[in-house]
């Protein structure tokens, strides 16, 4: 059976997705794992055999419909895991409502959930869907179950601010508007509130470089490390503030380079502060404009700080030896909090009772599938090595030691994807099978 698994931001879904692609192509699927826009044009121009394909959300909005359905037509069975959870939003109702509709549910087979928070919500909110909704954890969390991350080995003390895109956005913000209303065509009241947003946004990336300002002043060694967000410019971040000796910008986010108690993450409320919660790292929320007035579910699990004068103490604190108190229930938002549960060998399973012999065809070079791919991505490599730009920031190319690396690390998770072979077809594309 072919699965098609997509990828929006490499950075964030490549290795959990393709941890996914491990366990269907040990149940003997044929799976491929790529840039969503490259699936898409494939889809649109009949290149891709039918089989079962994972999609990332299921937005109400014009395109996605219409694409969706196309994906019905030809013979396609549609999973959903969508990459946000509505975890990162204080109303939820108002992101299920940008995210899923009667209508797209309606064509999708099943949608996994995060945890039961946000399955009990969508089944409120979608009940004559309920049965499609299933319960299964983000396989980016999987890791977190399997590594031993204390590090009592690591002596630096460092804080670490996981940015969010504003100021040093690939795109800008006007260029960002244009996309929303293209996609949505709000209204007034809709634009105020994406302006207000956005301004919400822009303010904490000030609030942040301030602190930075602050932290270096009254810890003129103290280790500082930004990870830039996937959509952010990292040279623009270099701009704002260089370099030195005690600052740095990376786009790698390695909890295995930080300790419990050496390192304490400063942030002002992305998804990425569930991880560091789950890493046992001390996570703080930094607001003093209180610009933003609601409370997410990162949000919940953190610290809440209100002054520069109370973040410069909290740094003193904890670096002189001090233990701060953070406790949450992670499990009833993050299914796989909970040493043991594995998102993605569950969302293998599901995945792997979609198949039928309606929609089981073998890809061969005699078919649509493998002659056409490995034509057009073959042209995509000579593209690339000419240095012929075409990639997006969001998506740059595979290379043959990031392939190795995620097998690698897939092989240390679970001994059994040794007898997997990860085969790289183009720039953003790769297939798994077994050997």
């Amino acid at each position: 059976m072919n699965v098609y698994i997509k990828i929006e931001i490499k950075d964030r879904e490549f290795v959990p997705r393709t941890l996914i692609a491990a366990y269907l192509a040990k149940k003997g699927h044929d799976v491929y794992v790529g840039d969503s826009e490259l699936f898409e044009k494939y889809l649109k121009n009949k290149i891709l055999n039918p089989g079962i394909i994972l999609e990332k959300s299921l937005s109400p909005v014009k395109s996605k419909i219409k694409y969706l359905k196309i994906l019905k037509k030809n013979n396609f069975k549609i999973a959903n895991l969508d990459e946000e959870g509505g975890l990162n939003d204080p109303d939820y109702k108002y992101w299920s409502s940008e995210r899923y509709s009667n209508e797209t549910l309606k064509i999708a087979d099943i949608s996994f959930c995060w945890g039961k928070y946000d399955y009990e919500n969508n089944k409120k909110l979608f009940p004559k869907f309920k049965k499609k909704f299933h319960i299964s954890g983000n396989p980016r969390f999987d890791f977190h179950n399997k590594k031993n991350s204390k590090n009592k080995k690591i002596k630096k003390k460092i804080i670490i601010i996981p940015s969010t895109f504003t100021l040093t956005a690939q795109k800008r913000l006007v260029d960002e508007f244009n996309i929303y209303a293209k996609l949505r065509k709000p209204n007034l009241d809709i634009q105020r509130e994406w302006f207000a947003d956005a301004r919400q946004r822009s303010i904490e990336t000030f609030d942040l470089l301030d602190l930075i300002y602050e932290i270096k002043e009254k810890f003129n060694k103290l280790l500082i490390e930004i990870w830039v967000h996937p959509k952010e410019n990292i040279d623009m971040w270099r701009k704002l503030i260089p370099e030195d000796n005690f600052l740095k910008y990376t786009k790698i986010k390695d909890f295995n380079s930080t300790s419990a108690d050496k390192s304490l993450f400063v942030f002002t409320g992305s998804t990425l502060g569930m991880d560091v919660v789950l890493n046992n790292r001390l996570l703080v929320y930094y607001n003093p404009t209180k610009v933003f007035k609601g409370s997410t579910i990162p949000i919940k699990m953190s610290k809440k700080v209100k002054s520069t004068k109370s973040m410069l103490k909290i740094i003193r604190s904890f670096f002189n030896g001090k233990k701060i108190k953070q406790t949450f229930d992670m499990q009833n938002y993050i299914h796989n909090s909970k040493i043991n549960i594995n998102a993605s060998s569950i969302i293998a399973d599901k995945i792997d009772e979609l198949k039928s012999k309606e929609i089981s065809v073998k890809n061969t070079f005699l078919n649509n599938n493998l002659n056409h791919l490995y034509a057009k991505n073959y042209i995509r490599l000579i593209r690339q090595k000419l240095n012929y730009k075409i990639y997006n920031a969001k998506f740059p190319p595979f290379s043959k030691s990031e392939i190795n690396n995620v097998h690698k690390k897939i092989i240390d998770f679970n001994k059994d994807f040794k007898k997997i072979k990860i085969q790289l077809i183009g720039p953003k594309l790769i297939r798994l099978n077994k050997n």
